[in-house]
């Protein structure tokens, strides 16, 4: 801080400071803030150089969040300070304002037992383990890329939105969607024969074929979301792209339209692909305990779907052809 000088009464200069400054933070409503910690003090002389650098810390404390209950918080940020022997608007107060809206707080006790916090405008990304589960992240990204409404797709400005397992506001759930797309027995009656299984990856060495379907089924983009709620709805999903994977040696896998049916239009909002049950169902195995959980997600909360091994490929032709290393 570099001196200066002002005008007293009289009109006399003199040097002003040391200046102090005093932050307000504070949160609401159901909530409690600690007085702040400093990691250097908050006193600037100004009769020389002075700039060492000083943090405060505040704690917030949530208070009343009940099993099954929803707080949400805001903070807000003042600040004022001292000098000594100055006029009173000579450094005036400051209100830097509040959260609104990327930093507003919503805490519960839905997501988890235990109650916990987060930014509320905050969208995680999901990534799928592609070394484990090519198929699935191939399907994904495919319907994702290639269809109009990009489900998930950050670039496009399309999230996902979380339906969870029960207890939505619509009373549907997950497995009902898709029972729409994926019906019982479906891969096995009428799944492509020529996807690859992978038997010796299971304990039991029993693989079966199974259905894939994306967007997600435990979303309001799932094609099997019903209207007015879904953002996507299909009566069936014979409506959806229809794709299989097949493995043609040791860690080489091809991801292929089933030329069974009617070629893709590429104005589909959903994807259906026949693959092993357990890259199927393995790949999302991960989801609520690393994913919707640590995140606190609730119904209808947005998130991304990314594959960055795909980051260099392009939907934009025709016949999409991409090799991913």
């Amino acid at each position: 801080m570099k001196p200066l000088s002002f005008r007293d009464a009289a009109g006399e200069a003199s040097e002003w400071g040391p200046l102090t400054l005093r932050p307000k933070f504070s949160c609401a409503p159901q909530c409690a803030t600690s007085a702040p910690t400093w990691s250097a003090p908050p006193t600037w002389s100004t009769t020389g150089v002075d700039y060492h650098e000083a943090t405060a810390t505040f704690t917030h404390t949530v208070s009343g969040v009940q099993a099954g209950g929803i707080v949400p918080v805001q903070l807000i940020w003042k600040w004022d300070n001292t000098v000594p022997n100055q006029l009173p608007d000579a450094f005036p107060d400051g209100d830097i304002g509040n959260s609104v809206p990327d930093l507003d707080i919503r805490c519960d006790a839905v997501a988890t037992a235990t109650p916990g916090c987060v930014f509320s405008a905050y969208k995680p990304t999901w990534v799928m383990n592609f070394k484990k589960f090519p198929a699935s992240v191939a399907h994904a990204w495919l319907t994702q890329t290639k269809l109009p409404n990009h489900p998930g797709s950050q670039t496009a400005g399309k999230p996902l939105l979380y339906l969870p397992a029960s207890g939505s506001s619509t009373g549907r759930t997950p497995t009902q969607n898709r029972a729409a797309i994926c019906p019982s027995s479906w891969a096995a009656k009428s799944g492509n024969p020529d996807t690859t299984t992978l038997p010796g990856n299971t304990p039991s060495g029993n693989d079966p074929l199974s259905c894939d379907e994306f967007a997600y089924a435990a979303t309001y983009n799932s094609g099997g979301m019903p209207a007015p709620d879904g953002l996507n709805p299909v009566s069936s999903g014979n409506q959806c792209v229809q794709t299989y994977s097949q493995r043609t040696q040791t860690d080489v896998w091809h991801f292929y339209d089933d030329m069974r049916q009617a070629a893709p239009t590429w104005k589909e909002v959903c994807g259906r692909s026949t693959m092993s049950n357990w890259m199927n169902t393995q790949s999302m195995q991960p989801f609520p305990s690393q994913f919707t959980q640590p995140n606190r997600m609730l119904e209808k909360d947005a998130y991304w779907y990314y594959a960055p091994e795909f980051s260099g490929c392009s939907a934009t032709a025709a016949t999409v052809k991409c090799t991913v290393k």
